[in-house]
């Protein structure tokens, strides 16, 4: 018998697989895009209104600079925090500047250099403060240079003071975590000297449509360069299917990994005066509520546009423990023409029989598999099928579930 191919762990239920549904996101030139892919977009702000960001979670420390937009951050090679009254910017263009990992939320630009993890400060294991040991030199949005430091994180306080280069209009301010309940960062503008609410609350979306700075080679050498992508919020996990159609690409295929550019910038290429897209990249997200969607790009305009075209199905979708049957099944895409994946979720391991009709009764395929408790994908090839509606029976020793399919 052949073995079926587990495809995702948890506690997941099949669906009725939704259409799919094609839609365009755009940022234009200046802004960013909060997108839910259950309720579409839910924000759109200005991508270039703020300088730095603060972690806002409970345990969070991590500290943002805007990327790929004019900001610079820079570690000062010069001193410690002792030096803040004789900053000097003396051998400036050996520092090396700092940009936020494309892996995680959880360092930004002051938590570490491209080679290396190095926080801002150090935490106290008895208080647990966070105590700056750095300063910092930052080009704000107003191409303004400033020396900063980010003197500690103490009871869920953030304190900071900025000034210009020779010690004058020097600001200290503090950002308080629960004055941000629900966000990922609270923002905040140097050259307007104010904080800024300008994120959704993180349970409202799935991605962030946006200009960032990305890893990109240049002869061989990994070097980091302003990037129009797609960024996963934190808990969103994303799995790429590159090499397989898209019409043929499932879950089995690859692994989700939680790094946040997972989907990023390269789903896309310039080609002949124009952007074009692959028909072999699927994305598979597991959004922030659990459900898994089919995400393909098909379609990218640059410039003042900004638009990203793209179709999107849910193909599983989340559920409890008792909400779960002893056998559910599910089938995608629907319609289908060339392939057709049956994703079956059983609550034991138990063996399977599979069976499909078409609508006069004749049996049309039929075979048995080694099933394992949780969700299994089995992958038909139909493209010699007449067109018309189908019947899928599937058997356990437990039980025996039926749903539909088209071939169009």
């Amino acid at each position: 018998m052949k073995k079926i191919t587990l495809i995702i762990a948890g506690i997941i239920s099949a669906i009725s697989i939704d259409a799919q549904v094609a839609d365009t996101v755009s940022i234009g030139s200046e802004n960013e895009v909060y997108y839910s892919l259950e309720n579409d977009e839910v924000q759109t702000v200005s991508r270039e209104n703020w300088d730095i960001a603060f972690n806002v979670a409970f345990y969070g420390s991590s500290i943002l600079a805007r990327g790929a937009s004019g900001v610079e951050l820079y570690l000062y090679e010069n001193g410690d925090t002792s030096g803040w009254s004789s900053f000097d910017t003396t051998g400036l263009s050996t520092w090396e500047p700092r940009h936020n990992s494309i892996e995680t939320w959880s360092e930004g630009a002051f938590n570490r250099s491209s080679s290396s993890y190095s926080g801002w400060g150090n935490y106290n294991f008895m208080t647990h403060f966070v105590t700056a040991d750095s300063l910092y030199l930052i080009k704000t949005s107003d191409g303004d240079f400033k020396k900063l430091w980010i003197d500690k994180l103490a009871s869920g306080v953030y304190y900071f003071k900025y000034a210009d280069l020779d010690g004058s209009n020097e600001v200290s301010e503090t950002i308080t975590k629960s004055d941000f309940p629900n966000k990922n960062f609270a923002y905040y503008s140097i050259d307007s000297e104010m904080e800024i609410d300008r994120e959704p609350e993180n349970d409202s979306w799935d991605l962030l449509f946006t200009k960032y700075t990305g890893m990109v080679n240049y002869g061989g050498v990994q070097m980091p360069y302003g990037v129009t992508g797609v960024i996963s919020n934190a808990g969103v996990e994303v799995n790429k299917v590159s090499g397989v159609h898209k019409l043929e690409a499932d879950t089995s295929d690859g692994s989700f990994s939680s790094h946040i550019t997972t989907i990023g910038w390269d789903w896309k290429s310039w080609s002949g005066g124009a952007y074009t897209t692959s028909d072999s990249l699927t994305h598979f997200v597991k959004s922030k509520e659990g459900d898994v969607w089919k995400v393909n790009f098909t379609g990218y305009e640059g410039g003042s546009e900004g638009s990203f075209h793209f179709s999107k199905a849910k193909v599983l979708s989340v559920g409890t423990m008792d909400d779960i049957d002893v056998l559910d099944v599910s089938t995608f895409p629907n319609p289908a023409t060339d392939f057709l994946n049956i994703v079956l979720h059983q609550t034991d391991n138990e063996d399977l029989n599979v069976t499909v009709f078409n609508m006069s009764g004749s049996l049309v395929y039929s075979e048995a598999f080694a099933g394992i408790s949780g969700i299994n994908n089995i992958q038909l090839s139909v493209g010699e099928y007449p067109k018309g509606l189908y019947l899928v029976n599937v058997e356990s020793q437990k039980a025996s579930v039926q749903t539909k399919f088209i071939v169009k």
